[in-house]
């Protein structure tokens, strides 16, 4: 189980695609990481790539599973983020 401390995490309901080919729904971001509505099934330890858009711009990042829900959705924890999009996702969770 992922039991690092949580980050301030911010409600967000926002069009997911996962490794290009899946539709999801993001229902809450964080610094490091997003909680992904999906009924796919991962491998927790599986390494994936996200795609979604914040506040307009859109955000790609590769991210590893490190919670699963089958028929429910995923945990996700960032990883390699780019400086530019740790503080687009930063500046966005200082205002929610």
């Amino acid at each position: 189980m992922y039991n690092e401390t949580r980050k301030k995490r911010s409600h967000i309901s926002t069009d997911v695609s996962i490794i290009r080919t899946i539709n999801a729904e993001g229902l809450d971001l964080s610094e490091d990481g997003m909680y992904i509505y999906t009924r796919h099934q991962f491998v927790v330890g599986s390494i994936i790539e996200v795609t979604f858009s914040l506040e307009g711009t859109k955000i790609d990042v590769t991210a590893k599973v490190v919670h699963s829900q089958p028929g429910i959705g995923i945990g996700v924890k960032f990883t390699d983020l780019h400086e530019d999009v740790a503080d687009k996702i930063k500046s966005y969770l200082s205002r929610s």
